[in-house]
């Protein structure tokens, strides 16, 4: 459903400025300051700060172009911001093993390539969890980039807000990152979900549950925390069919 909506606001956005009056779209420009492979087809884009006036909350996403596209679904992707809004580059990670023309013309891009990008947005943010809360972070594979970013925040702003880590996956991205949270991050295949769920819904309490990887993932295990009677309105997701 979140993939079918992001589709559909992409083609009503240019529709409605168009009726306003206003541009299209408001494209602004960047650079890719550097490119490091993660693991097998996975990389991390590092790109040159998006400039003042383009200020956005830990968790949320940008609607980035691939280098030499158009703007169309086919080659602009929402793309979670894993850095904090402070840091001197921005990160995007992405696994390009699916080779839509999208991940290819990334595939393609070296240092010094321009890129576009418009609109931030999203809503797997901190908003509305309450100082002495307790975050339980679901990550599925490539979904673990926005809670980079989420518990950097946590961790620099020296938020009153506990968190855990469950990474699930065959590789584990930005793993040396977590590594100093030993007590509180922990790496498991599919085959540990259901006894993960079981400990994760055991929190009680002003627990949150932020779930984020691919559709399938996600919607599984915001039901089999329902399930487990964890309210909907303690569970946030974001979707990365894409």
């Amino acid at each position: 459903m979140l993939v079918l909506l992001r589709k559909l606001k992409m083609k009503i956005i240019p529709v409605v400025r168009r009726l306003l009056g206003k541009p299209v779209l408001k494209l602004n420009k960047t650079k890719i300051s550097r490119i490091v492979r993660e693991y097998g087809d996975t990389w991390s884009y590092y790109v040159e700060p998006i400039g003042q006036g383009e200020p956005f909350k830990a968790g949320q996403f940008i609607h980035l172009m691939a280098p030499g596209g158009e703007v169309s679904h086919k080659f602009v992707r929402h793309m979670s911001v894993a850095s904090l809004p402070t840091e001197t580059e921005l990160l995007f990670s992405m696994d390009l093993s699916s080779g839509t023309p999208y991940k290819t013309l990334f595939k393609k891009a070296k240092v010094g390539t321009e890129v576009l990008y418009f609109a931030l947005a999203g809503s797997f943010t901190l908003e509305g969890v309450a100082p002495g809360s307790h975050i339980v972070f679901i990550a599925g594979g490539i979904g673990i980039t926005p809670m980079r970013c989420l518990i950097r925040d946590i961790e620099s702003n020296k938020r009153d807000i506990r968190w855990e880590l469950f990474h699930v996956g065959r590789e584990y991205l930005y793993k040396d990152d977590f590594q100093i949270y030993s007590d509180r991050y922990r790496q498991l295949g599919r085959d540990g979900v259901e006894a993960m769920l079981d400990e994760a819904a055991s929190r009680g309490g002003q627990t949150w549950y932020f779930i984020s990887g691919s559709h399938s993932f996600v919607e599984d295990l915001s039901a089999g925390l329902q399930k487990r009677g964890i309210a909907e309105e303690r569970i946030k997701l974001e979707d990365f069919s894409h």
